[in-house]
């Protein structure tokens, strides 16, 4: 079994990692995209993500994962690269209301696609962790990666 996790992961953070991980632990490959998404100002480039996550030790070893970045919708990359379950995170009520939504959307668009929903211990959101690196504060504890692989 093959699944999607797609996200803006900007930046990817302990808590994607940890939701990754669990992932890993129900499906065959996991296939990790950070999303071109226009309706969000990202403040780190889509492909410095997605060479970080790719840094990531256990990950550049690992057959189970692809690591890339897509511009088009979730629902479509799915088909396009034959994966029957979307990889979700949840960190509250307000991540649940709002993956809601987009499920409704996803079974619209793709009926056949499930969406699998994990819960990170980390919960820190990626926004918090900007807000951190742009005071020059520490971050490294809330990557998985080494922060300087990121530029803004």
């Amino acid at each position: 079994m093959k699944a999607l996790y797609i996200g803006s992961f900007d930046p990817f953070t302990i808590g994607h990692y940890e939701v990754l991980k669990q992932a890993e632990e129900l499906f065959d490959e996991v296939l990790v995209y950070v999303s071109h998404n226009e309706n969000k100002k990202r403040r780190f480039n889509v492909i410095d993500c997605a060479y970080a996550i790719k840094q990531i030790k256990d990950l550049k070893d690992s057959t189970k994962n692809n690591i890339g970045e897509s511009d088009i919708l979730t629902t479509d990359l799915a088909k396009e690269l034959n994966c029957d379950y979307l990889i979700r995170g949840l960190r509250n009520t307000s991540d649940y209301l709002y993956e809601e939504q987009l499920y409704q959307m996803y079974k619209e668009l793709n009926p056949n696609l499930k969406v699998v929903y994990f819960r990170a211990n980390n919960n820190i959101s990626s926004t918090f962790v900007y807000e951190l690196y742009k005071r020059g504060l520490p971050i490294d504890k809330y990557l998985p990666y080494d922060k300087d692989l990121l530029r803004l």
